[in-house]
């Protein structure tokens, strides 16, 4: 069986004689590997599922598929083993030098160009109303630091502190990426 239902059901119903495995292109460097993924997922359309089996647009991670309640149930129940006490790291934490190690490595990642978005982590999204009325919704945090500096909001107080300046109110709220 394969990981990705959508190919093994299609494997399935229309036999090992309909699918063609295949090099189409070898990439040396792995710093490029991403890029040149993400140049064939755009050309073939592999995204489409009338064309291809990529249930993600972006070559880099799984982020966007909305996983079914069934799913999200079977995952939790597969990890429950490992999860909480049962986790080889409950309790512990990295050493100093682990932990330069792990920093090393994220930056010489970010540093070949490779980013992977904000990875199954949540951004903080705003939500601005003049006098009651919607105005716009920021995603993150800088961005909204960018829309408060243009509209010359007191990026702190209202978005940090009180919510409320003069006729301004900011609705602040975490959103999965």
């Amino acid at each position: 069986t394969h990981h990705s239902g959508h190919l093994q059901n299609s494997w399935n119903k229309y036999g090992e004689n309909n699918f063609v495995f295949e090099i189409i292109e070898v990439v040396v460097d792995e710093n490029q590997l991403v890029k040149k993924e993400q140049k064939h997922i755009n050309k073939n359309k592999s995204y489409d599922r009338k064309f291809g089996y990529n249930i993600n647009p972006l070559a880099t991670s799984c982020l966007g598929v909305k996983r079914s309640e069934r799913t999200r149930a079977r995952i939790r129940e597969n990890h429950a083993d490992i999860s909480g006490k049962n986790n080889p790291m409950y309790g512990r934490k990295h050493s100093k030098k682990t932990k330069k190690i792990l920093s090393e490595k994220k930056k010489e990642m970010y540093a070949s160009g490779v980013k992977p978005y904000r990875l199954g982590k949540t951004f903080s999204c705003f939500k601005f109303y003049y006098n009651d009325v919607f105005v716009a919704e920021i995603r993150g945090q800088k961005q909204a630091l960018i829309f408060c500096k243009k509209n010359k909001l007191p990026f702190q107080s209202l978005c940090k502190g009180k919510s409320l300046w003069k006729e301004w109110y900011c609705e602040r709220n975490k959103k999965l990426s």
